[in-house]
């Protein structure tokens, strides 16, 4: 069930969002994590393939980055969406419906690292703590109407 938010995000006439809804975002977590830890596992084997310990931290390391990275350049160069947002018709976008700056994505990307952040969605709200900690939401594109400097889709 999406909802239309009231409390502390703006709604103006001209346009209105429509937050995503859980299943939506579900979906999108399955297809994002499945292609992020794709890639991630691809870097971290082929820095891995030295054996040493140092090796194997720095191929984690790497790992992480890429994971971090896949959000952060897919939402940063496609307007908001990475794939899985793409698939569902849904996008990021600031708290007024605006594009967020690579600040908030990078923000946003990293908040995802924090432990049990996946259970941040049980309860009423559609939204995690990688939304509210970077003042982003994720709209459900269908059911919005964006403000004009947003309308690419």
């Amino acid at each position: 069930m999406s909802m239309i938010l009231d409390d502390g995000f703006q709604e103006d006439s001209n346009y209105k969002l429509v937050e995503a809804s859980k299943g939506k975002r579900l979906a999108n977590y399955l297809i994002d994590g499945l292609i992020a830890q794709f890639f991630s596992f691809i870097a971290g084997m082929i820095l891995g393939l030295s054996g040493s310990d140092e090796g194997q931290l720095f191929a984690s390391l790497a790992g992480i980055a890429v994971y971090v990275g896949y959000y952060i350049l897919f939402e940063h160069l496609n307007n908001g969406r990475t794939i899985g947002k793409i698939v569902t018709r849904t996008k990021v976008v600031t708290q007024t419906g605006g594009s967020p700056t690579v600040d908030s994505l990078i923000g946003r990307s990293f908040a995802r690292l924090i432990p049990f952040e996946a259970f941040s969605f049980l309860g009423e709200r559609n939204n995690g703590w990688h939304d509210r900690l970077s003042k982003t939401m994720v709209i459900d594109l269908d059911e919005s109407e964006l403000p004009l400097e947003n309308d690419l889709l």
